[in-house]
């Protein structure tokens, strides 16, 4: 049931029948909202994206579970925002080389936001989602899951781009040695995820100026984080890391510890929450 109370306007989002319809800014809502049950402006992801104008927009993914090969996003802004784990976006494909199944590498695009979403790798997709040198990129609140080789993979550039409240798990079955996350992008930020049961590192990281707190990495079969030799000046504090078949936290680079620490593999526990 929808209810229109006189003198207010439409107060449920999921209705494509408010405001000015198909189509229209739906003022603090999404332009599209994608449905299987057919409630939305479309059933399809790929139609609603495309149909979004050159200044971008947001889209809103009902439940379900939507299975196609890969997404490239355009380069516009733009926000996908599920329901949570309930809104599924699975592959159907094995990965088409190196681009993710939702990539952003080809376009580029900047301010993009993928939240509350599920997407499944169905162990076939190499990488869940791929960035180059997109800006203001943030991945909230989603579940990255069942990638053959990484969950989350970035590839230089100077990105202010943002990981949090994710739970990244279950990747590289098919390649030993891949990651949680694999990040090479400058100024990035990731905070309080859950990543773990990944086979390979629970983060990699080869870049300058980032910021990993308050995540919670366990149960990987190598490190639970791994700064290489070319990482510098990254602030790691307050995780919890414990469980990781190969090591804890590894540090080959020249990084920012809790106590002021740096370019160290024997890290102490006023650095971190670390347990062998």
């Amino acid at each position: 049931m929808v209810l229109n109370l006189k003198k207010i306007g439409q107060i449920f989002k999921h209705s494509k029948d408010f405001e000015q319809g198909r189509g229209n800014i739906r003022k603090g809502m999404s332009n599209f909202v994608v449905a299987l049950d057919g409630s939305g402006d479309f059933d399809d992801i790929k139609d609603a994206i495309n149909s979004l104008s050159s200044t971008g927009g947001s889209i809103y993914i009902k439940e379900g579970t939507y299975i196609f090969d890969l997404i490239i996003l355009p380069n516009k802004p733009l926000k996908l925002a599920g329901t949570g784990f309930a809104t599924i976006l699975k592959s159907s494909a094995t990965g088409a080389g190196i681009l993710g199944f939702i990539d952003l590498s080809t376009n580029n695009p900047n301010d993009v936001i993928l939240d509350n979403l599920n997407i499944d790798g169905s162990d076939i997709s190499k990488t869940g989602i791929f960035i180059s040198s997109s800006s203001n990129v943030r991945i909230e609140n989603c579940w990255v899951h069942n990638f053959i080789q990484v969950g989350i993979l970035s590839d230089g550039g100077i990105s202010r781009n943002t990981i949090q409240n994710c739970k990244i798990y279950s990747n590289g079955a098919g390649n030993a040695g891949e990651a949680g996350i694999w990040w090479t992008n400058r100024n990035a930020i990731i905070i309080n995820n859950w990543i773990y049961n990944n086979n390979g590192e629970g983060i990699e990281v080869a870049s300058d100026f980032c910021l990993i707190s308050g995540n919670d990495i366990t149960g990987n079969s190598k490190k639970g984080i791994s700064l290489n030799a070319v990482s510098d000046k990254n602030r790691i504090i307050g995780n919890y890391v414990v469980g990781n078949t190969t090591g804890q936290i590894i540090d080959a680079g020249s990084n920012n510890h809790q106590n002021g620490a740096s370019g160290t593999t024997n890290l102490t526990l006023d650095d971190l929450i670390i347990i062998a």
